[in-house]
């Protein structure tokens, strides 16, 4: 369709990237980002959202490198794909979450069947 389609891992640190900048913006945060995909100068959104605290933020993705190290510090909600996935994935998930590298930003974690919401 023309559209580029880049690398996986390239796609991976381009949402990285916005990771760090859209729940700031969503929260009223003036925020000003240099990273390798998006910059951004003292940006603030116009109106902000009506979810309170925030608006969750659902990542999904495959992989248990680095999906989930961006699901444990950034996400309220994920969605890792099939069940057998999400067995594997939410041993992972507590792994890294426990990492002293890793810092939540905030809030539990959801986990996500194909947009269905399950607690853990």
């Amino acid at each position: 369709m023309g559209l580029p389609y880049p690398p996986v891992r390239e796609r991976l640190t381009a949402l990285e990237d916005l990771l760090q900048i859209i729940p700031r913006l969503l929260r009223g945060e003036t925020v000003s980002h240099a990273g390798p995909y998006f910059a951004l100068e003292e940006a603030k959104l116009l109106q902000l959202p009506v979810q309170q605290p925030r608006v969750p933020l659902l990542v999904a993705g495959g992989g248990e490198r680095v999906s989930l190290r961006l699901v444990a510090q950034f996400a309220d909600a994920s969605n890792m794909g099939s069940f057998v996935s999400i067995i594997r994935a939410a041993a992972s998930r507590t792994a890294i979450i426990q990492r002293p590298s890793i810092t939540r930003i905030e809030g539990e974690l959801t986990e996500e069947v194909h947009g269905l919401p399950r607690n853990r």
